[in-house]
């Protein structure tokens, strides 16, 4: 009979490493999960600088045509138009929000609500918590491009070169806009998370600017410009007091749609494509070996013989022996 006993201290003892692995497997997932969960605060303020300073790649292109050009043509005969300068001041600005620094500055904020989409749909945070982030991202965008007309047209002297704003509709319509948008959302998070697993992070930054200019530049913004935000075109239409018109509903419809349909098409390729990390692996192989060896340990329990009465304190003894 103290056999008996031993035998069920055992299994009970089993089944409590085993309850403890799953729970330690859970709480990673849970710090993992808290770790992508940005704070309200710092997506509004990480949207309004990164926004404030996309919309005024205008002013930085005057402001280097007018200072840095000339410079470069004292010493050959390139010539630098416009078009070139801009494209050059989008990818140095995306390569500095990629970057570590202001990942770690704005507490890993994405300024898109795209992207919370996307980590939606992989299961990497819970739906209400991408609704709020995507809609401080939203208010954000608003908030700058109301700061930053209105710093133009009080002080024009301050952002020199700056254009008046016009709300953002896509060129080729709601269909071919749509389509457009979502084959540039889906390439861009795609080529990403590629980058992601055959390169180093000090290389991400440009390897995802880069990859994105040259995006726009193919689409040549003959359908939808590739934004890949929609809180861009929902900012610019409410500058211009015409957000609840049809016109806007359609033009913010065309990117949200792309948007969505873009990080479908990616969480698709990323099942069939990109092999699942090994940590992710080894949790949920833990978690499911720990589930079925406590199911497997209580049914012992519940199936051991019934010791009698008058040896039940040998039994206790045993049991506090083996644990």
């Amino acid at each position: 009979m103290p056999r008996n006993a031993i035998h069920t201290s055992i299994v009970r003892t089993r089944a409590r490493a085993v309850r403890e692995s799953v729970v330690d497997v859970r709480r990673s997932n849970k710090e993992r999960t808290m770790s992508l969960n940005v704070p309200l605060r710092a997506e509004f303020v990480s949207s309004f600088v990164v926004s404030a300073a996309l919309l005024c790649l205008d002013v930085q292109t005057e402001l280097v045509q007018r200072h840095v050009v000339p410079l470069f043509d004292a010493f050959t005969r390139a010539e630098f138009d416009a078009t070139a300068v801009t494209l050059t001041l989008l990818f140095l600005n995306l390569a500095f929000v990629f970057s570590p620094t202001f990942v770690r500055a704005s507490k890993g904020a994405t300024n898109n609500p795209t992207v919370y989409v996307l980590r939606m749909l992989l299961g990497e945070i819970n739906a209400t918590r991408a609704i709020l982030n995507a809609t401080a991202s939203v208010l954000a965008h608003a908030c700058s491009f109301a700061v930053v007309m209105w710093t133009a047209k009080a002080f024009p002297w301050a952002l020199p070169g700056k254009a008046p704003m016009v709300p953002l509709t896509p060129n080729g319509g709601f269909k071919a806009g749509a389509l457009a948008e979502t084959a540039v959302v889906a390439a861009n998070f795609i080529f990403f998370g590629l980058a992601e697993r055959s390169f180093s992070k000090a290389l991400l930054p440009a390897l995802g600017s880069g990859f994105y200019v040259f995006s726009i530049v193919v689409e040549g913004c003959r359908y939808s410009c590739g934004f890949m935000n929609p809180s861009v075109v929902i900012a610019s239409h409410a500058l211009a007091g015409d957000l609840f018109t049809r016109r806007a509903a359609e033009a913010v419809g065309t990117y949200v749609v792309g948007g969505v349909a873009g990080s479908v098409i990616v969480v698709l390729a990323a099942k069939a494509l990109i092999p699942e990390p090994k940590s992710v692996r080894r949790a949920r192989a833990t978690s499911a070996a720990a589930v079925r060896s406590i199911s497997r340990a209580k049914s012992a329990i519940d199936k051991r013989p019934t010791m009698p009465r008058s040896r039940s304190k040998v039994a206790k003894t045993a049991t506090k022996t083996a644990i």
